[in-house]
């Protein structure tokens, strides 16, 4: 099974679901439980490509779909299905099971589970629903209308942000957070710190050098969390007299 349907998978048994529906490119849920997976046709774009990992074609108005098996313990689980749209940060997946029946959807915003994923049984009865903004109260829209307003960042353009991502921080700030990363120039990027609950700048890094991999990271390095807590910390120590 890939990565990102292992997390997924673990991400959809994390909590219960409450609030209005956000299905990205699915506006009824109940459609959305009776999606099936056209194993004919993929059996018949495999074919044309028998080395291809990934069956690729064009949907509609743009839109990119990526068909792949599913794979959990080395034994085939089902079929993978990706929505993609040209020039656009989103990407929605639906899991499928061995007969084509839908098992999971969620929609994804630069790789950050985002609105509401969705686990059914496979005949249509949703399992398990959870709605990963609810942390949240400085809403993904609210973020792009800050970010565009603010710094001149639109965040609904690739060639722009480098990153989103978002989680809730425990350890510096003990609250939700974004943390925004937008292409400067050459291999830097300017870092956003964004309070989740009021949509407050914390903290910003300049021209910061991409890091690629541990094996680039200086010994010294301090995420933009722990800068921002270094910076509270020495603005309360008082002053010697």
């Amino acid at each position: 099974m890939s990565k990102l349907s292992v997390i997924l998978w673990l991400l959809l048994f994390a909590t219960t679901c409450v609030g209005q529906d956000n299905l990205g490119n699915n506006s009824d849920k109940d459609s959305l439980r009776y999606k099936r997976f056209d194993i004919e046709e993929y059996k018949r774009l495999a074919r044309k490509s028998p080395t291809a990992y990934r069956i690729r074609k064009e949907g509609k108005l743009g839109e990119l779909i990526e068909l792949s098996d599913e794979y959990e313990n080395n034994s085939f689980a089902g079929f993978r299905e990706s929505h993609t749209y040209r020039d656009s940060p989103y990407e929605y997946i639906y899991l499928y099971n061995t007969v084509g029946n839908i098992t999971a959807y969620c929609a994804y915003l630069y790789q950050m589970p985002v609105g509401k994923g969705y686990q059914f049984d496979g005949h249509g009865h949703e399992i398990k629903c959870v709605d990963y903004d609810l942390p949240y109260k400085f809403s993904i829209d609210s973020l792009k209308v800050k970010m565009l307003h603010q710094y001149g960042i639109n965040l609904m353009d690739k060639k722009e942000v480098f990153s989103v991502r978002r989680y809730e921080e425990r350890e510096y700030i003990k609250r939700p957070i974004y943390i925004v990363c937008a292409h400067w120039k050459d291999n830097r990027n300017d870092i956003y710190l964004i309070d989740g609950i009021n949509g407050e700048t914390l903290y910003t890094q300049k021209a910061v050098e991409i890091i690629r991999d541990d094996t680039d990271t200086p010994t010294d390095w301090k995420s933009i969390e722990e800068l921002y807590h270094d910076s509270k910390s020495s603005s309360s120590i008082p002053m010697q007299q």
